[in-house]
């Protein structure tokens, strides 16, 4: 059993024999020029509110549209939304960012096995960055809905059998996406740089009289 020694905020510092490894390790989202970043213990400080999505997947507050055809962010929040994510079994992003904060800290196999506290994980805040982060690795992606079973599936993945967060798991979630979220913008541009190269050659065309006689 190791000793943790509080700070004066009443948050007792991290273990630094059990988190030595891994205690400056911090996780970037999906897409890499976000600037959105968690840090090993803000990650488990999420993850360690729920067990599955059960926990946080009803969402009950909806957007109503003045033009429900428009494009818009706020269709994500409507209840059209959620009833395409329940007929589908997914779940939402906006209903994880909305409940996750709400629900306590609860696990502590989690938190003893990063050397600290349920109370000094219950003591820390939730930031939507932290969220943003940790949702990224939930969907191996930057979408907003993600497969119900493939969530519980890869939350279930990230505990350890001795109750610790498995890092690498997690991080996996995340390379997997930004992969993904490259290989889209790179196929984006190419299109784009063709579609320009094209236009180009049809003005210098125009341009140079392409007629005859």
């Amino acid at each position: 059993m190791f000793l943790i020694g509080a700070s004066s905020s009443g948050f007792s510092a991290p273990n630094p024999t059990r988190l030595s490894a891994a205690i400056g390790r911090s996780f970037g989202r999906c897409e890499p020029w976000s600037p959105d970043r968690a840090t090993l213990l803000e990650v488990i400080n999420v993850v360690g509110r729920f067990r599955d999505s059960s926990a946080w997947s009803d969402r009950t507050q909806f957007a109503v549209l003045d033009d429900a055809s428009a494009s818009t962010s706020d269709q994500a929040a409507t209840a059209k939304r959620r009833e395409f994510a329940d007929k589908m079994s997914q779940v939402e992003r906006l209903a994880f960012v909305e409940n996750v904060p709400r629900l306590p800290f609860e696990d502590e196999s989690l938190a003893e096995a990063a050397g600290l506290s349920v109370d000094d994980f219950t003591a820390m805040s939730v930031e939507p960055a932290h969220l943003a982060v940790v949702f990224d690795a939930l969907a191996n992606s930057k979408t907003t809905l993600v497969s119900r079973a493939e969530a519980d599936e890869r939350i279930a993945s990230w505990r350890r059998a001795d109750g610790s967060l498995d890092a690498d798991a997690f991080s996996a979630g995340l390379r997997k996406g930004a992969v993904a979220v490259l290989a889209a913008n790179a196929v984006l541009y190419f299109f784009l740089t063709a579609g320009v190269a094209v236009v180009a050659r049809v003005v210098l065309g125009a341009a140079g009289g392409g007629g005859s006689g």
